[in-house]
């Protein structure tokens, strides 16, 4: 996944909630594990806020 393809729409599209994070099992270090670094997630728009939005 390359940071481009991870825009806000897409996200919230997806109801990436914090909850629904956690039962997919993609903790930190899996994110880490798929290249989405801490970095590119905050480039994506999806910070903790926009998580407990969604």
């Amino acid at each position: 996944m390359v940071g481009a393809n991870l825009d806000s729409a897409n996200l919230k599209g997806a109801h990436l909630s914090r909850a629904n994070l956690k039962d997919a099992q993609a903790s930190w270090a899996d994110l880490r594990n798929t290249n989405m670094s801490n970095t590119v997630l905050h480039n994506a728009n999806l910070t903790g806020a926009d998580l407990d939005k969604s």
